[in-house]
């Protein structure tokens, strides 16, 4: 018999709280980590296919293979004739070849009324083709002088004979002549022709 106050007894075992053995509730998840390092590179891709072809280029200027040139000669101005075609001068060039052309003729009126004149590239016999600025016409007044320009023009001869370039030139009125060298300080070469044999 204890008496209070007294401390108590043990009579038996200890006495053992339960102890829980089960999982609790997930918790939320934690913050995102920060990113891993790069990775190795992937092997090669294999090669794509061909590509189309590219359309073919313009074509290259021309080259440039002979050149062949004609002038009046020092004094030898030709009287254009009123109403008549004139030969004003010539030139010689190979069968079988192309050819830019290029000339110029310098005219005087030493008459009293304008005169109109005109002046083109021919050829002889005919050419296989011509085609370009070929021909040109200038008003020339009493006293005065002009030149006429012509081409270039490009022409291919015939393959069988050898060929002649002509200007020729004709006058409505006046008295007109070509002149080889102008007619302030007489400079020659007023009155020329030149041909450039070109390939593509």
């Amino acid at each position: 018999m204890t008496r209070p106050g007294d401390g108590g007894v043990n009579l038996g075992a200890p006495i053992r709280w339960p102890v829980a053995t089960g999982e609790g509730p997930q918790g939320p998840p934690g913050p995102e980590g920060p990113p891993g390092p790069p990775g190795p590179p992937g092997r090669d891709g294999d090669p794509g296919r061909d590509g189309d072809h590219g359309r073919d280029g313009d074509p290259g200027p021309p080259t440039i293979t002979d050149v062949y040139e004609a002038e009046l000669d020092f004094g030898g101005d030709v009287s254009l004739i009123p109403g008549r075609i004139v030969q004003v001068l010539t030139m010689a060039l190979p069968a079988g070849a192309r050819f830019i052309v290029t000339g110029a003729v310098s005219v005087v009126n030493r008459g009293t009324t304008p005169a109109r004149v005109v002046a083109w590239l021919a050829m002889l016999p005919s050419p296989a083709g011509i085609h370009g600025p070929r021909s040109g016409q200038v008003d020339v007044a009493p006293g005065g002088a002009a030149t006429i320009p012509i081409g270039p023009a490009v022409t291919l001869t015939r393959t069988d004979v050898a060929s002649v370039m002509t200007i020729a030139a004709e006058a409505d009125a006046g008295d007109v002549w070509a002149r080889e060298g102008t007619e302030l300080l007489n400079r020659t070469g007023a009155t020329g022709l030149l041909a450039l044999g070109a390939t593509s």
